[in-house]
């Protein structure tokens, strides 16, 4: 972001305006709702996630432990159960029934899930 000098953008009578409320301060003005983007659209960071993501699902799948996983990536073991679990709740049940792999598209968001879903998680996990 820009600093930008008033006196250039704005006409100098809302300028006067503005300086009655905040003269000699920064200030910020936000965009409009229909100029905002969604998170990681400006930058490629949600598609640098999600490839980390299905990166931690399918080293999981193939049998690495979750310790493994977090030391490799350099995350908590904490975050690598959450990106699993949220990995199996969009791999569930398609509309035919069938076991889908649709948790290679997915991002997880933080702190998406209960405790309760953790300790069912870990519970799985421990059974392994």
């Amino acid at each position: 972001m820009n600093y930008v000098k008033a006196k250039n953008v704005l006409p100098a009578q809302l300028l006067e305006k503005v300086q009655e409320y905040a003269s000699g301060t920064y200030l910020y003005i936000p965009q409009k709702c229909e100029n905002r983007k969604n998170w990681g659209e400006s930058k490629d960071s949600k598609a640098w996630y999600k490839r980390r993501n299905q990166r931690i699902y399918k080293n999981y799948k193939e049998g690495f432990s979750v310790r493994e996983i977090s030391q490799k990536f350099f995350l908590s073991e904490k975050s690598v159960y959450r990106i699993i679990l949220c990995a199996k709740k969009s791999g569930s049940k398609t509309k035919n029934g069938n076991t889908a792999d649709t948790a290679m598209n997915f991002v997880c968001p933080p702190f998406f899930f209960t405790r309760t879903d953790f300790l069912i998680l870990f519970s799985e996990l421990s059974l392994r």
